[in-house]
This record gives C-alpha cells, structure tokens and sequence, in this order.
C-alpha cells in the first residue's frame, strides 16, 4: 500500500480530539494516499461497544460525502481564471447580497468592502462568488469540479471507494438561488475528504489531476514490489492558473480566514470551509462541517493535508488547529531529511 506508517501514526495522533471526521494526507507529485484516518475509530479489543456507539465507527468518514462549504470557491476561482475573467475587478460587499429575495449573508454578516478574486478569496466572501457565478453560469463551474473529481467515485481497490458525492446539473441551476448557494459549496454538493484532497491538490501540483492511489503495487511471497501501477495524471488547469491559486491561497493562510491554522515555522496554502448541514441537535441548533484543506510547503508542495469535522455545533479541538499540527510534525520530518 501505499501508506507510510509514520505518517498514519502522526494523522491519528494528532486527530485524537475528533469526536467525528476525517482526515487525509496525499503526496503531491504522485496522488498516494499516505495517510488516512476516520473517526471516531474502530477499537478491534471491543468490537461490541463500537457496534453500539451511535457516532458508527465503522463507516469510513474519509470516503463518505459532505457538504463542502467555501472550500467549493476554489473551484470556482480556477473556473474564472480559466475563462480568462479580470480577477482585479472589484466587487463591493456590504455583509449581504439579496439573490431573487433571498438575503444570503457573509460569515457573521461581515462586510469586506472592496475585494477583488484574491482578497475575496482569502476573505471567503460569499458575495463576491455568487456574483462571480452568475457571470460564468453554472456549466463552466460544473465542468471544473467534474474535472477535479466532484460527482466521481474512486475505486482504491477491490470492493472499496469513496462515495461519488453529489453536483446539481445545469437545468437545476438555472434557478438563481440554487446557483448562488452552490457558488460557495451549499446546496446539493457534497464531496468526499478524499475527493476534495484530490481537488487541492490539482492545485498544489500545477494543474495535474491524479486520481487518489492507494494500492502501490503488488509483492511475491519475500514482500519483494513485483508491479506497480502508475499515476500519470491528467492536465485540468492552466499552470499559470495552479499558480495563482497557490499564491492566494499562501495569502489566505498568511492573512485571510486560515491564518489561525497557519503553521508557525513554515509556510502552507490553504483554504477553509464552514457548511451548514440542515441537521439540527435537541436545542434547535444547526450542525455544521468544519473544514480545513491546504498544501505544505507553499513553494514546493510536498503534501496535501484535509481535514474535516463532520456535524458537530462547535469541535474542542479546531480544525485549523489540527491542521497547523500535521504540517508542523512534516516541517519537522522534512527538515530531519
């Protein structure tokens, strides 16, 4: 396989306060799947009480397909970018945007002012992205995220794949509001942590989609690698465009909403997510999924890292803060080397 022992101990490690979730680390130059963990986590010493535990220890969180959130922008901004959109045109936003009657607000019903596709983007303005896709209609997004692995299964081996999550299709779309909540990764969309790693880290390796890869190869009876599969990937954006999302996204972890997750001796890309669920606890409170996905290091990704926390009203232990964890357990490693 193609996990690294280490670096499961260290994902796990460092997830240990999930109460419910995911978390992922892919290499970026090859789409392996180094590490991947599910919580809460099969205990083999009790079998019984993990069959009785209501949170399912036994389904694989890291397969399974949740409600992405703003993650689902930087879909839409390689989009744009792809079409050639003036991503210096400036967008102003007043905390809110009314779309066929429906006030959608930004987090917190913050007002970000003046933003442009960068700031915008490291700001997670709602506003912003409805507007931009309403420019672009919802084929050209639809046609990125079908090529970054939104709407696919991956088969990791016999019997075993990640859920192919959900896209609305373009007929849906035409109806204004739904295109304005799938702008920013509401709605109908939903997507595997796998898939979505998958995604970021099209990003990370300059354009390149690579189909996640679990099984590296096959041994004889010494454990001696008799063959192996390769991933040669597939081109799905510009380099030019790869780029400037990692610069964005390097700025968005520096300055923007990721910056509480950013690692202190290193520098990362990243992008987070906060998604509405539509399930609710016994108080009326609605769930949410709290997402955290990025690539370290920034100039030269090695690794592509995502987290998610699934349905809960607020994690003891945030997402950004896990994420700051693992990439700084990889700094570490890497600077060992």
């Amino acid at each position: 396989l193609t996990l690294d022992k280490r670096m499961q101990q260290c994902l796990e490690n460092a997830c240990a306060e999930i109460k419910k979730g995911a978390a992922v680390i892919l290499d970026c130059k090859t789409g392996e799947i180094l590490a991947s963990a599910s919580f809460p986590a099969v205990d083999p010493n009790d079998l019984a009480a993990c069959m009785e535990n209501e949170d399912a220890p036994f389904v694989n969180r890291a397969l399974c397909a949740y409600t992405p959130g703003s993650v689902f922008k930087l879909i839409c901004a390689a989009s744009a970018l792809e079409c050639g959109i003036d991503y210096k045109e400036v967008y102003t936003c007043t905390g809110s945007i009314v779309v066929d009657g429906l006030t959608i607000t930004c987090y917190g019903g913050k007002a970000h002012g003046e933003v442009n596709l960068h700031t915008a983007l490291r700001s997670s303005c709602n506003g912003y992205f409805i507007q931009l896709a309403q420019k672009l209609g919802a084929e050209k997004i639809l046609s990125m995220a079908e090529k970054l692995g939104f709407g696919t299964s991956v088969s990791l081996a016999d019997n075993l794949e990640t859920a192919a999550g959900s896209l609305s299709n373009a007929q849906a779309l035409k109806n204004v509001r739904a295109l304005a909540l799938f702008s920013f990764g509401q709605g109908e969309t939903t997507v595997s942590p796998l898939n979505l790693a998958a995604a970021v880290n099209a990003i990370a390796a300059d354009g390149i989609y690579m189909t996640p890869r679990l099984v590296y190869g096959t041994v004889d009876t010494n454990l001696s690698v008799q063959e192996t599969e390769e991933n040669t990937g597939e081109k799905v954006m510009e380099p030019t465009t790869a780029a400037r999302l990692r610069a964005y996204m390097e700025s968005t972890a520096r300055f923007g909403t990721a910056r509480i997750g950013a690692p202190q001796n290193c520098v990362s890309g990243i992008k987070t997510g906060t998604a509405q669920t539509g399930q609710y606890d016994e108080n009326g409170e609605e769930l949410l999924n709290y997402w955290f996905s990025g690539f370290y290091p920034a100039q030269a990704p090695r690794y592509t890292v995502t987290v998610l926390q699934d349905g809960i009203l607020k994690p003891e232990l945030s997402s950004a803060a896990i994420f700051e964890k693992i990439t700084e357990i990889l700094h570490v490693w890497d600077a060992a080397l």
